[in-house]
């Protein structure tokens, strides 16, 4: 068999099949996490669709992906040129794996902007002297042929179960593909108030019940309200929020008879996997949200087992101010290296806890703070702060041993102590609770590099910012910078901490730390140099940054690759005065 490609040409024609592939492209695991080249490949892409690709230019590329406008300066095309290579090789890596069976190709061709589209079919080829009718059967019935092709079935399977990751593990290891699901708001035709509306709480609870599926990712409610009012396709959230599969609906009728309408999209190819109408009286949410989980996750092929169905419609509260308050809480405790917000989020907890005392989250969410407190060494009280948190996370646990976040805080209390192992089992256990939460998520990958599995720690990073890719006030693009960085992988790090800056995105003197150390990695010694002088400036006098991210790792190796660095630019900057 041989590969043959064709020329696929811009045009009217075409145009659903190549936004179809750009879509597929930007959705995939090989671009999860690279910003910058998402938003290059589709510019140049939806250019060159619509018949301007023979504008773009590098000054225009820079302008208009990267936000440069100054033509004097020499990095103002450089930067066009660096991260066109990226994608070059971005694009080659995704074909080779995820998009190897894609039916249509994106390629930037060398000397150009524009984009190329490729079709690819596969044909025989046959070399030697045509074969006898009936010689393949001949060989079968040789002696001994059908014990090789069983062995050889064998050896196959075996190895491809021995690489396949087990997702009911544990350790929590991530398996290698799920589909991932954006639950949009939806639209409230009722006349009610739109932020307390049934439509609005059907949303929130449909994507609650498939989170907890471990099978699926779910997109972070925070991250899909911005489209509340908005008209957009389900490939343009495809693309945006790079799901694969795209929940819309609408509410409408008077209470207390209402009619809700469900539509499941696949992103990629457009196509509407089923469409169906209900009609409801008010009080009956929580069936209709159990049935509406139960089809999606039917039609994506996920086998529910039993415990699946039994959660579905299972809330931590049933009070949705206790259960907003903990949310905008654990937004406050961002960054956690910060204590005036540690304390700010330790606060509100404690209002939680007044709203709701049944609600495990007030209790987890008060551990959670004052296991960070303790963790960078924020604490005056240390040892009276690590038995606050013990015990509020065991009064979480009692409550209900299925809130996630209760042994996130305990992980953090065994790291502060070095025991990293009870740690990353804590962690896992939080993990398989719930699956879907992002916070959980991203703090398991910094746990799992902690214990010097880098790559793991990665993974989960990027999961973490797929399940939730518009919140600025969150730490995943500042763990998943830094684990880049302490794994060599020098622009992918710069590339999430400049994101994070981009979007407003939390920082601190440790953010300023790394940024200065990946711009020293990257000849950019200038804008290393500036960045430490901040970090020093927003360092506390009387807080030791180098001590705790000493302790911080079970590898020392690992520390010293940003600690080194630091010296290196200090050095640089006492020679520069």
């Amino acid at each position: 068999m041989t590969e043959t490609s064709s020329k696929l040409q811009p045009g009217t024609r075409n145009s659903d099949q190549l936004l179809d592939a750009l879509a597929r492209v930007l959705a995939s695991n090989t671009f999860a996490e690279v910003f910058r080249l998402k938003k290059f490949l589709e510019y140049v892409v939806t250019e060159t669709i619509a018949g301007r690709g023979d504008r773009l230019k590098g000054f225009v590329i820079a302008c208009e992906v990267f936000g440069k406008e100054d033509p004097s300066d020499a990095q103002t095309t450089t930067v066009v040129r660096v991260e066109a290579g990226r994608l070059r090789r971005r694009l080659k890596d995704y074909y080779e794996s995820e998009g190897k069976k894609d039916p249509v190709r994106i390629s930037i061709p060398k000397g150009h902007y524009s984009a190329s589209f490729s079709t690819t079919a596969r044909e025989s080829t046959r070399h030697g002297p045509p074969r006898a009718p009936g010689a393949g059967r001949q060989l079968l019935q040789q002696p001994g042929v059908w014990a090789l092709l069983v062995a050889l079935l064998a050896l196959f399977v075996f190895s491809v179960w021995k690489q396949w990751p087990d997702s009911t593990a544990e350790s929590g290891v991530l398996p290698s593909i799920r589909p991932t699901i954006a639950v949009m708001p939806f639209e409230n035709l009722t006349g009610e108030d739109p932020d307390n509306s049934f439509a609005a709480g059907l949303t929130e609870d449909i994507a609650i019940d498939l989170g907890s599926l471990s099978a699926l990712d779910v997109i972070s409610i925070s991250s899909v309200l911005p489209y509340r009012g908005h008209e957009v396709t389900p490939r343009e959230v495809g693309i945006q929020l790079g799901a694969g599969y795209v929940l819309q609906g609408s509410v409408r009728g008077m209470p207390p008879n209402l009619r809700i309408t469900a539509r499941l999209h696949e992103t990629g190819s457009g196509r509407q996997l089923w469409a169906e109408r209900f009609d409801r009286r008010v009080g009956d949410e929580l069936a209709l949200q159990k049935e509406l989980a139960r089809k999606v996750a039917t039609s994506l092929s996920i086998n529910l087992k039993e415990e699946d169905v039994n959660a579905f419609g299972w809330r931590y509260t049933q009070n949705k101010e206790a259960w907003y308050l903990y949310k905008q809480a654990m937004n406050l405790a961002n960054p956690p290296s910060d204590p005036a917000r540690l304390k700010l989020a330790q606060q509100v907890f404690n209002q939680v806890i007044e709203m709701d005392p049944d609600f495990a989250g007030g209790f987890a969410g008060g551990a959670y703070t004052r296991a960070f407190m303790v963790f960078f060494r924020h604490s005056k009280a240390p040892h009276a702060d690590r038995q606050a948190a013990v015990e509020l996370a065991e009064r979480a646990r009692d409550i209900d041993p299925s809130f996630g976040l209760t042994f996130s805080a305990l992980a953090f209390i065994y790291l502060s102590e070095r025991k990293f192992e009870l740690a990353l089992e804590m962690s896992a256990q939080a993990i398989k609770i719930q699956p879907n939460d992002p916070y959980i998520t991203v703090y398991h990958g910094f746990i799992t590099a902690a214990n010097s599995d880098l790559d793991g720690g990665i993974d989960y990073a990027k999961r973490a910012l797929r399940l939730d890719p518009l919140s600025a006030r969150t730490p995943y693009l500042n763990i998943l910078g830094l684990l880049h960085f302490l794994a060599g992988n020098y622009p992918e790090a710069l590339d999430a901490m400049k994101r994070n800056q981009e979007r407003g995105g939390p920082h601190g003197p440790g953010t300023m730390q790394f940024l200065g150390v990946t711009y020293s990695k990257m000849d950019e010694m200038a804008k290393a140099e500036l960045s430490m002088k901040l970090a020093d400036t927003m360092t506390p006098e009387d807080y030791n940054w180098e001590d705790w991210f000493l302790s911080a790792f079970k590898d020392p190796a690992l520390p010293h690759k940003v600690l080194d660095e630091i010296e290196i630019i200090r050095k640089e900057i006492e020679t520069s005065q």
